[in-house]
């Protein structure tokens, strides 16, 4: 999921570039706290009707900032070396350590959302994981870039149609999943609360969970997932984590459900 570990993050996703769009359901103008639960634009792409909401331009602005960089970076790498283009660094023992917890949070079968899903390769990884348990997960993604995408798609061919292209904080999908995992490092602070409750009220299902990553140095990104969840008053049932093999390191996967929150 982008933003990765080290290397560019993106949990932004860049809008979609539009050849044609109408606008619908409210205006364009306002304050972005006051968007919440609105779609603001129509997409029309491929004959089907695809809702965003309004955002603001220095937000449209940072993310468009977050795709060019994301794919400079992701891009420079092979496919042989697939977490590289999904932005974690160093060996692929480094991958499995610090991506595992994502995979440890599924309790269950179920539809999941890989918010920055770059790649794919994720993806992938806890379809691989979970089956280790019993458990099968629908894969879905979400991205910043077309051309991430498009290597998501070639990576798993047989769920093609369920890769988007689209902002993050826009793009209000025509269903919910299960599972919706998301990645907080560069998540502006002050977008962050309202970023959190609007996945929770338009892509996880009313049974479903958030799955919220923080990365860091060793113990910090469990502490701050704790202080900052605190801050906004959103109850987290447990906090799971993976630790680097090489570095200081360490992933922490806060798991909210939307019934509690």
């Amino acid at each position: 999921m982008t933003p990765r570990d080290e290397i560019c993050d993106a949990s932004c996703q860049e809008k979609i570039h539009r050849p044609s769009y109408r606008l619908g359901g409210c205006s364009l103008s306002g304050h972005y706290g006051s968007m919440r639960g609105a779609a603001a634009i129509i997409l029309i792409r491929g004959g089907l009707h695809m809702p965003y909401r309004a955002i603001p331009e220095e937000l449209e602005q940072w993310c468009e900032q977050v795709k060019l960089d994301t794919e400079t970076a992701y891009l420079s790498y092979g496919a042989d070396e697939p977490w590289k283009q999904s932005g974690m660094s160093g060996p692929e023992q480094r991958w499995k350590a610090l991506r595992k917890p994502v995979a440890d949070a599924v309790e269950h079968s179920g539809s999941f959302l890989d918010i920055g899903c770059a790649n794919g390769y994720l993806l992938e990884s806890v379809i691989e994981w979970t089956k280790e348990r019993g458990i099968a997960i629908d894969p879905y993604g979400l991205d910043i870039s077309e051309k991430l995408i498009e290597l998501a798609k070639e990576r798993l061919p047989a769920y093609a149609d369920h890769f988007y292209v689209g902002n993050a904080f826009a793009w209000i999908p025509e269903r919910q999943f299960d599972y919706v995992a998301t990645m907080l490092d560069i998540v502006p602070e002050k977008y962050e609360e309202e970023y959190i409750h609007f996945l929770l009220q338009h892509h996880v299902t009313p049974q479903g969970k958030l799955l919220l990553l923080k990365t860091g140095a060793y113990e910090e990104p469990e502490v701050w997932l704790h202080r900052r969840l605190g801050r906004y008053g959103i109850i987290h049932g447990r906090i799971l984590n993976g630790y680097d093999p090489f570095n200081n390191r360490q992933t922490s996967v806060a798991v909210i459900h939307r019934e509690e929150r």
